[in-house]
């Protein structure tokens, strides 16, 4: 996604009464961009992980919030059926947008440093990797560009040079599962969130009918996607020879469902001057030209030049190329008289002919030079707007007292008593009134500050255990004891279930009290841990809690959809719920996080490692033709072909007798598991003859075998069309 630039205040006031453009705007891909299979996921649960670290720019829980509330955006959308689950937070940034492989982790960074490689004006980018053969999307990661670009959690600060997390969060997480940008066909002034640049006013902060519509294509909430008309199913992105976005097709609309391709787009029937959201809105061979008003359907004319244009018509230069231009509405702008400060519509109406929208409004603001001292009154600043090479008068952020009744604060100077008091345990400080020893209001007492003085504070508020304290007074058990390292609140147990988390219940001179201590068994999932002691689940995996789970029955864990169960050790039957691998059964493989079953093991027969499913060989629970055979070095298992069943008779001879290909589902899987068939879980299965009897491995078209690393491949969603229409943008235009 890219951000919208304002390229010049200078902006013409057209004022047509412009109809919007028609109702559809929704796209998606194929594997061979102009046919293949749709590039989607096979399953309607879909986990992510986030990072710690959020934005530099905000408070990091503010902006992954922020993340958070697009996937549920998205999963409100009604008549879907979606879930995407936040699986806590990963540790690494090495995502695949920035050219690293995947690590089968859905997670969404903000990128902020030199490592971001797409650029100033690309606001985030979406990558997944997807098996060629039939589209299954097996990972998607998010990076947004916090190397280069600003963040806010709302959008009024887009002319300071702020983005919002929001708008570009929801349109990066529609690349996320499968929609593309919408070219054309849409209004240009209420633009859809999936358009491909941000709307700076926030009209793309919120998910408009077609994009709701796209979701429903990939995940109906019961039975087929239905069409009622052509309009109804999605186009088809592809790169055009230049490498610009291009819709290569549009699904038919063909028995109330979408499916086979057309490439009998419909054509632009705007005429010139009429308002357009892309070129093929616009009646051929008119375009669709960008500018601070909107786009306007249009063609090239030569400045200066007479009978380029239709009557009623100009020819407006380009700004960086005053020798070419496009013929708009010849309604030449008239300077206002308003002064800096004044209300505007339109930047005509101003002295200055600069009209800058804020938060309350839009203003008449003076021209600047960024550096320069003076050049703006008083309490205004030099401020530089996005798009523009000059600084523009800003009125200063004023700095307003705030009452001492508990407002957040950073400090004395924010506080009308110049009082911002941090209580010990609180993750922010709050403005109180002054008490020496003094009076407060009702429902607050004087407290004795340790600098000196006194602050009104809440009466009866009291610290919870663990808290630092001064004195009993202060906790709401009453207890403040000492312990090596510093005072705290604490309170008297039976058992650690009633103590915070890493206070167990501990006995010492005071009789059993909660202390300071190790972490046992109460770290919830999701939690950063240190070891599977922690973890109430009893399993931490890559430092964080997951649900846990057992291996002894051959695929039926407790985890839930997309997630599969991997041990905690080599030698442990127990472990824990994370999102399943990439590589299928049977397939050779290195460690369990690249299987599909999180289980990667010397297989008993031939000693070679695959992804197999776990078994307990006590009680098997393999299914029919398969037996668990016990595995070197543990309790477990490996489901294998039952040693009675001949070589001969398990070989297949291609994928076309694959049973998974006939739809049957994997043949050797063990009876009752979660196992998807071949259109479900990414890999085609096949029975590999003369080797390990029931082992599962893959085969390209021409019967090559191979591993399914050698299928997946990359695709950057998100990465936009880099420049538009013409060689600049207009004067009096938008560059996106």
């Amino acid at each position: 996604m890219r951000s919208a630039r304002m390229v010049s205040a200078l902006a013409v006031a057209l004022g047509l009464a412009l109809a919007p453009a028609a109702a559809h705007a929704f796209a998606i891909s194929l594997t061979n961009q102009s046919s293949g299979k749709l590039v989607r996921w096979f399953t309607k649960t879909i986990g992510y992980y986030l990072h710690a670290s959020g934005s530099a720019d905000l408070n990091p829980e503010d902006a992954n919030n922020q993340l958070r509330q697009g996937f549920k955006l998205w999963m409100a959308v009604p008549q879907s059926a979606v879930t995407f689950t936040d699986l806590g937070y990963t540790t690494s940034k090495k995502v695949i947008p920035l050219g690293y492989n995947g690590n089968n982790k859905n997670e969404v960074v903000f990128i902020e440093d030199s490592s971001w490689n797409a650029g100033k004006y690309v606001l985030g980018v979406t990558s997944p990797s997807f098996n060629p053969q039939n589209g299954q999307i097996l990972e998607a990661d998010i990076a947004l560009n916090g190397y280069l670009e600003k963040w806010a959690l709302t959008p009024n600060k887009y002319f300071q040079g702020y983005q919002d997390v929001l708008s570009v969060a929801l349109h990066e997480e529609g690349h996320f599962f499968g929609l593309q940008h919408p070219l054309y066909g849409y209004d240009a002034n209420d633009p859809p969130t999936m358009a491909p640049a941000v709307d700076p006013y926030g009209k793309t902060r919120d998910l408009q009918s077609d994009d709701q519509k796209g979701l429903r294509f990939f995940f109906p909430a019961s039975g087929d996607y239905a069409c009622a008309s052509q309009s109804d199913c999605p186009f088809i992105n592809a790169q055009s020879s230049s490498g610009q976005e291009a819709y290569a097709g549009q699904l038919k609309c063909q028995g109330g469902l979408c499916g086979g391709i057309t490439t009998n787009l419909p054509q632009g029937t705007t005429a010139l001057g009429g308002s357009c959201g892309g070129d093929g809105d616009c009646k051929p061979p008119l375009y669709c030209q960008p500018t601070s008003g909107g786009g306007y359907c249009t063609h090239d004319c030569q400045p200066g030049q007479t009978g380029g244009c239709e009557t009623g018509y100009a020819c407006f230069a380009f700004q960086n190329d005053p020798q070419s231009g496009v013929c708009l509405p010849s309604q030449q702008p008239v300077q206002g008289d308003k002064k800096a400060g004044e209300a505007c519509g339109a930047s005509t109406e101003c002295a200055s002919f600069i009209c800058i929208q804020s938060s309350d409004g839009s203003y008449c603001r003076d021209k600047c030079s960024l550096g320069a001292p003076g050049g703006c009154m008083t309490n205004e600043e030099c401020t530089k707007v996005t798009g523009l090479s000059f600084g523009v008068c800003i009125p200063a952020p004023k700095v307003v007292p705030k009452e001492g009744d508990g407002e957040a604060c950073a400090g004395g100077a924010e506080c009308e008593s110049g009082l911002c008091v941090k209580v010990s345990g609180e993750a922010t400080g709050f403005c109180r009134a002054k008490c020496n020893p003094g009076v407060c209001l009702s429902g607050f007492e004087c407290k004795v500050l340790s600098a000196g003085g006194g602050a009104c504070m809440p009466a009866g508020k009291k610290l919870p255990s663990g808290s630092s304290c001064e004195d009993g007074a202060e906790c709401v058990s009453t207890l403040c004891v000492a312990s090596d390292a510093a005072q705290f609140c604490t309170d008297k147990c039976t058992d650690s279930s009633i103590c915070p988390c890493g206070m167990p219940c501990t006995q010492t001179s005071l009789g059993f009290i909660c202390f300071p201590g190790d972490k046992l068994a109460c770290v919830q999932d999701g939690e950063v841990c240190a070891g599977p002691a922690e973890c109430a689940s009893g399993a931490c995996i890559g430092g964080v809690c997951v649900p846990g789970c057992g291996l002894m029955t051959a695929g039926k864990s407790a985890c839930k959809a997309g997630l599969a169960c991997q041990r905690l050790s080599a030698k442990s039957d127990q472990g824990g719920c994370l999102p399943k691998g990439a590589t299928g059964l049977g397939v050779a493989c290195d460690t369990d996080e690249q299987c599909l079953s999180r289980f990667c093991v010397a297989d008993p027969v031939t000693g070679a490692k695959l992804c197999m499913w776990p078994c307990n060989p006590g009680n098997d629970a393999c299914g029919a033709d398969l037996d668990c055979a016990p595995i070197e070095g543990g309790p477990l298992g490996a489901c294998v072909a039952v040693s009675a069943v001949p070589p001969e008779e398990d070989a297949g001879v291609g994928p076309e007798t694959a049973g998974a290909d006939a739809g049957g589902g994997l043949d050797n899987a063990p009876a009752g598991t979660d196992q998807p068939s071949s259109p479900d879980d990414g890999v085609i299965y096949v029975q590999q003859g003369g080797g390990a009897k029931g082992a599962c491995t893959l085969r390209t078209a021409a019967g090559v075998e191979t591993t399914p690393s050698a299928w997946i491949v990359l695709a950057a969603f998100g990465l936009v069309v880099a420049g538009r229409r013409r060689k600049s943008s207009l004067s009096s235009g938008t560059d996106r």
